[in-house]
């Protein structure tokens, strides 16, 4: 994640079993919204299988996710997901 308040790139900590996908920050910058999809093991392509896609809460340093909304067995896209958070816009 870039951090435009020092002007660097940090580390979002990964949730076990998932991967951060995307990241977007509250307007005050004091939580980030994370999306992540589940990870799965498969010998070819055909084999993947169709796995859990979430939206967590975290504090401002990506620590502390709490799940927001799951969506079961949302599978892969050509690009990984239809949208994500850099389309959305949110408040808390």
């Amino acid at each position: 994640m870039y951090d435009t308040s020092v002007a660097a790139i940090r580390s979002v900590p990964n949730v076990p079993g998932y991967v951060a996908e995307g990241v977007r920050p509250s307007r005050d910058g004091a939580h980030l919204l994370v999306l992540g999809r589940q990870t799965a093991d498969a010998i070819d392509v055909r084999s993947i299988p169709r796995v859990d896609l979430e939206v967590w809460l975290t504090d401002a340093n990506g620590a502390n996710a709490t799940a927001l909304v799951r969506f079961p067995g949302y599978g892969l896209s050509a690009y990984g997901y239809l949208t994500g958070p850099s389309e959305w816009t949110w408040s808390e």
